[in-house]
């Protein structure tokens, strides 16, 4: 893995995409390419969308096909680029079922939304 200014560059922007077709339906960041993978293709992942569309898929014995973005980039790299990529791909017409808005820290993401509705709805 490239090293450069004493950081490590070994971070992947991915995205899944129907394997007919070039229409991504997710976008993540890894380390470990092959096995996050096998992770999304293998098993539930807790995002119904996406699971929904993978087990789709493979009824037509096929496999969604894996695209890389960038890569060789460090951490904060990566995530600081997987959101312009969601963003950009949004746009574009792909429908991402990507639960947030990528970055470092989405879980934040998901929490501010839930704050935002529960703030909407109190001022109603």
């Amino acid at each position: 893995m490239p090293i450069i200014d004493n950081e490590l560059r070994d971070h992947t922007i991915y995205a899944l995409c129907y394997p007919d077709k070039e229409k991504y339906f997710y976008v993540g960041v890894s380390k470990l390419l092959d096995e996050r993978y096998q992770q999304h293709v293998g098993a539930k992942t807790g995002n119904m969308e996406k699971d929904l569309i993978i087990r789709a898929i493979k009824s037509k014995d096929k496999l969604p096909r894996l695209v890389i973005l960038e890569d060789n980039l460090t951490e904060d790299e990566a995530y600081k680029s997987e959101s312009g990529w969601i963003k950009r791909l949004s746009k574009t017409g792909h429908k991402l079922t990507n639960r947030t808005e990528g970055g470092k820290y989405p879980h934040s993401v998901r929490l501010y939304n839930r704050i935002k509705k529960r703030r909407k709805y109190k001022r109603k």
